[in-house]
């Protein structure tokens, strides 16, 4: 079929739309892969608690490795129960690094 043909033209945009179309929307479920937190999830935390929780022990992870003293002097003792208890029953991505307590802890690369 020649480069000037109608037919290819409309079959070109065609095939450019639909992969525009699978783009933003990849792009999309990208966006909020990246902005949601196994937190969010947790009923009775918003986002004030989740952003304490964030700004006190960093991650996720380090939120499931404080001590339940910790968290009840950071969010209250009603809400670190809360957290304890949905966070205990939630599996641990086996990908995420564990949190180190400091830099003696880090692991040292013999080579």
């Amino acid at each position: 079929m020649p480069h000037t043909s109608h037919v290819l033209q409309l079959l070109q945009r065609v095939r450019d739309e639909a992969h525009r179309f699978a783009i933003t929307y990849q792009t999309i479920l990208r966006g909020k892969r990246q902005t949601s937190s196994l937190l969010d999830e947790i009923p009775g935390v918003g986002p004030a608690t989740r952003k304490q929780l964030i700004r006190k022990f960093g991650s996720v992870r380090g939120v499931r490795l404080a001590t339940a003293d910790e968290l009840a002097a950071t969010i209250g003792p009603v809400k670190a129960a809360t957290v304890r208890e949905y966070l205990g029953n939630s599996p641990i991505p086996d990908d995420i690094e564990p949190v180190l307590a400091s830099a003696d802890d880090m692991p040292v690369s013999e080579t």
